[in-house]
C-alpha cells in the first residue's frame, strides 16, 4: 500500500561532543590597503659625521709677466793713487778705517798676509809673510813664511801647517808628485840647478822613497845620511863599517840566560841559493829560527811580506854557548908541592858552569924525592871556583925536596 504519512518530529536530543578541529583552510587574499596615517612630528637632529677627503688640487694657473728692469744707479767711484809702475790696489784690513790703499815696493794677497812685510817682499795666501817677513823675501801658500821668514827667502807651502826657517833659502813643503814616486828631487851640483830624475845626487830632507842607483847625504867625506825609518834593499848593502844602536837606555828587562833555555841546539844552519842575490849561500830560514826563537824574526811564513831575521841576536846566542864550553873544557896543570906538605890551593880561570871531577897524580920523580909513601888527594870537594891539594905521608920516614903534582879536572 501507500506510505503512511510522516509521524511528528521529537524532540531534539542532547548536542554530542565537539569533534576535532580541523586543518586550516588556505589563507584568504588581502584587502585593500587603508588610508595612511597623518605624518608625525620631526625628531632631534643627529651628529654630523666625519669630512670626507680632499678632492683633488687643480692646475696652476700661469705665472704672469715679469715687469720692466729698474733704473741702474749711478757709479760708484775709487780714488786712490800711486807713482811706481809697480803699484797695485788692496784691502788694508788693518788701517783706520779700513779701506782700498795703493801698495808700492811690497806685495800681499789673503787675509793676513804681509802684515810684517819687508820692503820688496812678497805675500800670499792666508797668513803668509804674517810677522816679520825679510826685505825681498817670497812666501806663497797658507802661512808660508809664517814668522821671522829670512830676507831673500823663498817659501812654497802646501802642507796645511806653517812653514818657516832661519837661513836664505829655497824652501818647498811638501814634495809630491801625482804618479809612482819614480822620479826624485835633487841637486845636479854639474849644472847647479834643482831638478829629478833617476841619477845619484845630493839627496835632501822629506823624500819617502828614493829610487836611485846611489844616494849621497851631500857629497863631502864624513857626512851623515838620516834615515828615520826603515831601509829596504833588494840589492847588496856595501859598508865599510857597520855599527847597530846597542845603548843601555833603549832595553829593558835586561837578564843574563844560558844554554838551558836558549841554545844554538835549536838551530838549523842551511846551504842554499838566494834567489834575490842570485848567489848561493849559508844561513837560516826565517820560519825554522821562529819556532824556537820568534823574537828574533818578523812577518809570518807565506805571509803578505817576506820575513826578516835578526842575525845580530844569533851572535849573543853563540857567544854564551862559547862562553859555556869554555868553562866546562877539560882543563889539567901542576903544582910544586914541598917537604912541609903545606895545603896548596888551585883556582879555576875561568869558573867552570858546574863543580868538575878532579884527578890527582904524583910525578914519576916522586921516590927520589923521598915522596914515595906520599899520598895526593882532595882537601874538602872541588867547587866551581878550584879546590885544595893535601899531600898525606904514610911512611916512617919525611919526604925532602919538593914533588910535582899533576892534575886534570873534568865538568
Amino acid at each position: 500500500g501507500s506510505t503512511g504519512s510522516t509521524g511528528y518530529t521529537g524532540s531534539t536530543g542532547a548536542t554530542g561532543p565537539t569533534g576535532s578541529t580541523g586543518s586550516t583552510g588556505p589563507t584568504g587574499s588581502s584587502g585593500s590597503t587603508g588610508f595612511t596615517g597623518s605624518t608625525g612630528s620631526t625628531g632631534a637632529t643627529g651628529s654630523t659625521g666625519s669630512t670626507g677627503p680632499t678632492g683633488f688640487t687643480g692646475s696652476s694657473g700661469s705665472t704672469g709677466s715679469t715687469g720692466s728692469t729698474g733704473a741702474t744707479g749711478p757709479t760708484g767711484s775709487l780714488s786712490v793713487s800711486g807713482s811706481n809702475y809697480s803699484d797695485y790696489i788692496y784691502w788694508n784690513s788693518t788701517g783706520t778705517p779700513p779701506a782700498w790703499a795703493v801698495g808700492t815696493t811690497s806685495v800681499h794677497l789673503g787675509g793676513g798676509a804681509g802684515q810684517g812685510a819687508g820692503v820688496g817682499s812678497v805675500a800670499i795666501g792666508y797668513q803668509a809673510g804674517y810677522s816679520a817677513q825679510g826685505s825681498y823675501a817670497v812666501a806663497v801658500g797658507y802661512q808660508a813664511g809664517y814668522s821671522s821668514q829670512p830676507a831673500s827667502s823663498i817659501m812654497l807651502n802646501a802642507s796645511g801647517t806653517y812653514l818657516t826657517g832661519s837661513t836664505p833659502s829655497l824652501y818647498v813643503n811638501p814634495i809630491s808628485q801625482t804618479t809612482a814616486q819614480t822620479n826624485l828631487l835633487y841637486y845636479d851640483k854639474g849644472g847647479y840647478i834643482i831638478t829629478t830624475g833617476t841619477t845619484s845626487g845630493v839627496l835632501s830632507t822629506g823624500i819617502a822613497t828614493a829610487y836611485l842607483s846611489s844616494i849621497i847625504p851631500d857629497g863631502v867625506t864624513g857626512n851623515t845620511l838620516y834615515v828615520y825609518g826603515q831601509i829596504y834593499a833588494t840589492g847588496n848593502v856595501v859598508a865599510a863599517n857597520v855599527s847597530i844602536t846597542s845603548d843601555y837606555r833603549i832595553k829593558t828587562a835586561v837578564r843574563d840566560f844560558s844554554t838551558d833555555t836558549i841554545t844554538v841546539d835549536n838551530l838549523r844552519p842551511r846551504f842554499y841559493h838566494n834567489e834575490v842575490t842570485g848567489r848561493d849561500e849559508v844561513g837560516f830560514l826565517a820560519h825554522e829560527v821562529q819556532e824556537s826563537y820568534p823574537f828574533l824574526t818578523s812577518g809570518e811564513k807565506d805571509g803578505e811580506h817576506r820575513q826578516t831575521l835578526n842575525y845580530q841576536g844569533i851572535i849573543g846566542i853563540l857567544v854564551r854557548e862559547i862562553q859555556e864550553l869554555k868553562q866546562n873544557r877539560p882543563r889539567c896543570g901542576s903544582v910544586t908541592v914541598t917537604d912541609d906538605l903545606s895545603d896548596i890551593t888551585v883556582p879555576f880561570s875561568p869558573a867552570f858552569a858546574s863543580p868538575p871531577n878532579v884527578v890527582l897524580t904524583l910525578a914519576p920523580d916522586a921516590e927520589s924525592s923521598g915522596f914515595d909513601a906520599c899520598l895526593a888527594t882532595i882537601h874538602g870537594l872541588p867547587t866551581v871556583d878550584g879546590f885544595t891539594i893535601r899531600i898525606r905521608n904514610t911512611g916512617s920516614e919525611a919526604p925532602s925536596g919538593t914533588v910535582t903534582v899533576f892534575w886534570q879536572a873534568t865538568a
